[in-house]
C-alpha cells in the first residue's frame, strides 16, 4: 500500500509526534510511505534520518490568493503522486488538506484526513473538495465532526486514539535510578514533590490555571518543571505566566527548561504530570506520561477524559475551579504514587500501543479503499 502523508509541521508537537510514530511502524503492515511537508519543516531532517523518502512544497498556497503558484504546486504534487504510484493521500491535520485535496480528487486517489484539533462549522471550508475518510483522535472529536460538518463532504468517520512510543518495561530499582538522573539533569530538588507541565505554552493549555492552583497549596514543598515554548512571536502568554509566578512569590519553585526532545527524561523527573487545558481534542500528554509510569491530573474537557481512568491512572478536575484543583493536587502529594504509575502504564499499553494502532489504521485504509474502488466502478 503506497501512501503519501502530508503535514505542514512548522514545529514538532503532539500532532507531529503522532505522525512520526505512524511512519516508524509502517513496515509492520507493508505500507510504503512518502512524506510531503511544507517548506522549512523540521520533519524533513527527521524523515531523512529515518530513511523515509520526503518532499517539500508550498502547502499554504491557495487558488484564490495565488492562482499561478497554486497550479505549480498541484503540478509538483501530481508528479510526486504519479512517480510513487500513490493510492492514498493522508493529511496529518486539516490545515494541510486543501493543498492536496484537489489534485488527489482529480487523480482519483483515496483522501484521508486526521482531525487532531477542535472542529466547528468553519472547518467546512477546508473540506469543500470532499473527503473520503475522516479519522478523529477521540470520541469527542468524532462527535464534533458529526455535529459540525456537512455530511455530504465526508464519506466516513472513524475514531482511533493516538499512539505513543512505549519503551521496555522497567523495575522499581531502574525507575529510581532514572528518576534521580533526570532530576539531576533538570536541577530539581530531591526532597520536593515535583509537578510537571509539558506542551505548547499557550492559553488553551492552561498553565496560568495551574499556577493559580499551586499558589494556594498549604503544602509548600513542591516544585514545577515546565517544558515547552510559546509559539507566538514575542511570547506574550509565557510572559503573562512568569508575571503570575512573580506575583505569587513562586519564582524559586518553577523551573522553565524550554522545548525538550527527550520527553521520557521529563516524565522520569516528575511525580505527576498536569494538564489544565481549557480545550483539548484528545490530550497526548497523559498517554506519554503513562508510558513512562507517570500518573496525570487533567481537566475534564474535550477528549482528555478518554486518556485517564479517573482515580486509577490519574485524576480529573474541573476547569476554572481553582480551589477544587488545589484540593486534588494537595491530596496527590500525600499518596504513594507507584501503584498509580503502574496502572497508567498498563492502561496505555492496552489503548495506545503503536503496533496495534498501525494495524487498525491499515484495516481502515483497506476498508476505505474497497468502498472507494467500488464507487469508481
Amino acid at each position: 500500500m503506497r501512501i503519501a502523508y502530508v503535514a505542514l509541521a512548522p514545529f514538532i508537537s503532539g500532532s507531529e509526534r503522532s505522525l512520526q510514530t505512524i511512519l516508524r511502524h509502517c513496515e509492520l503492515v507493508n505500507i510504503q510511505p512518502i512524506l510531503i511537508t511544507h517548506l522549512g519543516s523540521p520533519l524533513v531532517d527527521w524523515a531523512t534520518k529515518h530513511g523515509i523518502e520526503n518532499y517539500t512544497c508550498d502547502l499554504k498556497v491557495t487558488g484564490v490568493s495565488q492562482p499561478l503558484k497554486w497550479v505549480q504546486t498541484n503540478w509538483q504534487l501530481f508528479k510526486i503522486f504519479r512517480r510513487h504510484n500513490v493510492q492514498i493521500i493522508h493529511s496529518n491535520q486539516l490545515w494541510s488538506y486543501p493543498a492536496v485535496a484537489s489534485v488527489a480528487k482529480w487523480m482519483k486517489l483515496l483522501r484521508v484526513c486526521h482531525f487532531r484539533d477542535p472542529v466547528d462549522e468553519h472547518c467546512n471550508w477546508w473540506l469543500k473538495s470532499g473527503l473520503d475518510l475522516a479519522v478523529g483522535v477521540s470520541r469527542h472529536t468524532s462527535d464534533q465532526l458529526v455535529q459540525s460538518i456537512n455530511p455530504d463532504l465526508i464519506g466516513n468517520i472513524e475514531t482511533i486514539i493516538n499512539p505513543v512510543s512505549i519503551g521496555a518495561a522497567i523495575d522499581s530499582v531502574e525507575q529510581a535510578r532514572l528518576t534521580r538522573s533526570s532530576k539531576t539533569k533538570f536541577g530539581l530538588k530531591f526532597d520536593y514533590f515535583t509537578f510537571g507541565f509539558i506542551g505548547q505554552i499557550a492559553e488553551v493549555k492552561g498553565l496560568d490555571l495551574l499556577i493559580e492552583s499551586l499558589s494556594i497549596l498549604s503544602h509548600k514543598r513542591w516544585q514545577l518543571l515546565v517544558a515547552g515554548k510559546d509559539p507566538v512571536d514575542g511570547q506574550p502568554y509565557l510572559k503573562h505566566c512568569k508575571l503570575l509566578i512573580e506575583k505569587y512569590g513562586l519564582t524559586d519553585q518553577v523551573i522553565f527548561v524550554g522545548f525538550i526532545e527527550n520527553t521520557a527524561e521529563f516524565y522520569q523527573a516528575i511525580d505527576v504530570v498536569t494538564m489544565f487545558s481549557r480545550e483539548e481534542p484528545l490530550g497526548r500528554v497523559p498517554l506519554e506520561a503513562g508510558a513512562s509510569y507517570c500518573p496525570s491530573v487533567a481537566t475534564r474537557v474535550g477528549g482528555l477524559p478518554e486518556t485517564i481512568v479517573d482515580g486509577k491512572t490519574g485524576w480529573l478536575v474541573d476547569v476554572e475551579d481553582t480551589k477544587g484543583q488545589a484540593r486534588v493536587l494537595e491530596n496527590i502529594m500525600s499518596l504513594e504514587l507507584s501503584t498509580f504509575g503502574l496502572q497508567a502504564r498498563e492502561w496505555v499499553e492496552s489503548v495506545a500501543d503503536p503496533e496495534n494502532y498501525i494495524r487498525r489504521l491499515y484495516a481502515l485504509y483497506q476498508h476505505a479503499l474497497e468502498r472507494f474502488n467500488a464507487k469508481k466502478q
